[in-house]
């Protein structure tokens, strides 16, 4: 028996540029969804209303690479192509209103930043990114805007990818010789 195609409930539309990334708050009762796009804008959709509000939350030429919720839903995170990390505060529509923080991390390259959910060993608003070195991580307290940890190169190549898996492993590195690291 054939499968049919799958059809979108609702196409949301009002970016000018490329979207880069997406993140569902993470209270469903929200329903919100913020959407970053190549021209450093961020958007909070309504999901109920489908109508959205639009922040431009990094420079034109910098782009928004990555979208993520740190601290239960208190703070909004953006990076941006230019290794700018922004920490945001929520106004009352979960919209972001002022920057908390905002640090240079000198990290220029696609891997994309993970955001810590309660790891024993970093601080709970905490952030790890790419470092200066692509090889190498350091990860950042959202509160301080301070390194906290620099995790040491891979065996070869740069870091691809990064993450958070546990409250007891306090980051996962994948490079590009084939291998995870914690």
């Amino acid at each position: 028996m054939p499968h049919s195609a799958l059809q979108p409930a609702t196409v949301l539309r009002g970016h000018s540029a490329d979207v880069q990334c997406v993140c569902f708050h993470p209270d469903s009762h929200q329903r919100r969804l913020y959407t970053g796009d190549a021209n450093g804008v961020v958007r909070i959709w309504d999901l109920n209303s489908t109508r959205a509000r639009t922040v431009q939350a990094h420079p034109r030429d910098s782009g928004v690479v990555h979208i993520a919720f740190a601290s239960r839903a208190e703070r909004l995170v953006t990076q941006g192509r230019d290794g700018t990390v922004i920490s945001w505060a929520l106004d009352a529509a979960a919209a972001p209103s002022s920057p908390r923080a905002s640090f240079s991390t000198r990290s220029y390259h696609f891997c994309k930043m993970a955001v810590a959910a309660g790891a024993e060993c970093v601080p709970e608003a905490a952030v790890a990114v790419a470092g200066e070195d692509p090889a190498c991580a350091t990860v950042w307290d959202l509160a301080t805007a301070r390194k906290v940890i620099h995790v040491p190169k891979t065996k070869y190549g740069m870091v691809m990818a990064l993450s958070f898996p546990t409250p007891s492993k306090p980051i996962l590195m994948v490079g590009c010789d084939h291998a995870c690291s914690l």
